[in-house]
């Protein structure tokens, strides 16, 4: 391949790239701890709904199979708005920096 010359896989690699230093430097810098008391959590949405950055998805758990129960799956993406935090009717998130 000439010099210059890009392929599908050079961006897939800086992708990947990009992302483990941003994973990286959240870790250097104190990434949030989001965390959901489960036995708390009425499974409503609201925090999924009021994040700006979607860091809650509603999943079924084995643990508690009558209702699905929030989940912070993408934690690292949290900016520390507290949105989740005051609007859950059940006091269940806690945001920690």
């Amino acid at each position: 391949m000439p010099y210059g010359s890009s392929n599908i896989h050079d961006g897939v690699n800086t992708k990947i790239k990009n992302e483990e230093n941003q994973n990286f430097m959240a870790r250097l810098i104190g990434m949030p701890k989001v965390k959901v008391d489960w036995s708390k959590c009425n499974g409503d949405g609201v925090c999924a709904e009021v994040c700006p950055v979607n860091v809650f998805e509603l999943k079924n758990l084995p643990e508690y199979p009558d209702s699905q129960k929030s989940v912070p799956v993408r934690e690292s993406d949290c900016i520390v708005c507290m949105a989740c935090v005051t609007s859950c009717p059940t006091q269940a998130i806690t945001v920690e920096e």
